[in-house]
């Protein structure tokens, strides 16, 4: 989902972990301001001590930028330049690894990837022709401790690169799957043992439903036959999921709510799960132990107390939409435009 929003600010909240029995307590602060419109936001956290935001600006004006975030909230690095091109049409999407946090984004034609150090200093840009050389859909992204799986998206499925962990290219080109036009329905994963990528793609006895089919893809570039995750399914909006220390745990949005399935590390099935959100919502984004959505009435956080009960909601801002959310150590930092 793109939100456009003229003199849009970006704005953070840094949710408490140490009490849930009533409102949870949270700070919040404006990240940055800006007179162009800033669309498609992403947020990856490295657990511990650092977070990076990074989004798009409009298209006839602006480019890819970030920002570094620290664990209280505070922010010391704002508006790092990742790419003046106004051609960037999908994206970001950004992942932690050892070396730092890699952001991806796409033009027509190509998928671009830069590392930016935990410092703020962004290195060079690394550009990987797409299967068929047209984007249509936005990149995805997963990271392991030795390999990172990106993810693009042309007009009749997605294919696959495999780099290390600094972005260097190590394989590319493969397929992982069809998937209907949805922008984000689709999601890479990273687990023990390798990555996992769901797709939502029409149902062929009925095409205004979907299903949900996983692929593996393992370091060394070798994949997995696909598998269902469910089957007709109502048409899929959003797709986001994690590994919650156990399984794969993937959530899904459609006009009615927000769906759940577990896979285990390395199998080719998937396990039902329930309903999580009764309904419908705007967008949504999961970290392991909270989830984060919007709908008409503002955005909202609620703490993920298994894999299929969560806890009371909350607002986060009564205006807010396409919120993102991330972890610390101590706690859970969720950023979006408003």
């Amino acid at each position: 989902m793109k939100t456009r929003i003229l003199l849009a600010a970006t704005t953070l909240v840094l949710l408490s972990t140490t009490a849930f029995a009533g409102p949870i307590p949270f700070t919040s602060q404006a990240l940055g301001g800006s007179p162009l419109v800033q669309t498609d936001l992403a947020l990856a956290s490295d657990g511990s001590s650092t977070a990076l935001a990074a989004w798009r600006s409009d298209q006839a004006l602006g480019g890819v930028y970030a920002a570094r975030i620290g664990t209280s909230g505070v922010i010391d690095r704002f508006a790092i330049p990742l790419d003046p091109d106004h051609s960037v049409k999908y994206g970001p999407v950004a992942a932690a690894t050892s070396a730092g946090f890699l952001v991806v984004w796409a033009t027509d034609t190509t998928i671009r990837i830069r590392l930016v150090g935990k410092d703020g200093t962004a290195g060079p840009v690394t550009e990987v022709p797409t299967l068929t050389g047209h984007n249509c859909k936005a990149p995805l992204i997963a990271a392991r401790a030795d390999s990172v799986v990106i993810v693009s998206g042309f007009c009749s499925g997605y294919s696959a690169t495999l780099t290390d962990v600094r972005g260097v290219v190590q394989q590319s080109g493969f397929g992982v799957g069809g998937a209907n036009e949805a922008a984000g329905a689709a999601v890479a994963v990273a687990d023990p043992v390798g990555f996992c990528v769901v797709v939502a793609t029409p149902n062929a006895a009925q095409p205004d439903r979907d299903d949900l089919i996983g692929k593996r893809i393992n370091s060394n570039g070798s994949t997995s036959p696909p598998f269902p995750v469910a089957t007709q399914v109502l048409r899929v909006n959003q797709i986001r999921a994690v590994f919650d220390g156990s399984n794969d745990f993937v959530l899904w949005s459609d006009q009615g709510g927000v769906r759940s399935a577990t896979i285990a590390p390395g199998a080719n099935n998937a396990v039902a799960g329930g309903t999580i959100i009764n309904s419908a919502v705007l967008d949504f984004d999961l970290a392991n132990g909270w989830l984060v959505y919007a709908q008409g009435d503002g955005s909202h956080a609620q703490r993920l107390q298994s894999e299929s009960a969560v806890g009371a909601p909350f607002t986060i801002d009564p205006n807010a939409a396409v919120p993102r959310v991330a972890l610390f150590t101590t706690a859970a930092l969720s950023v979006w435009i408003s």
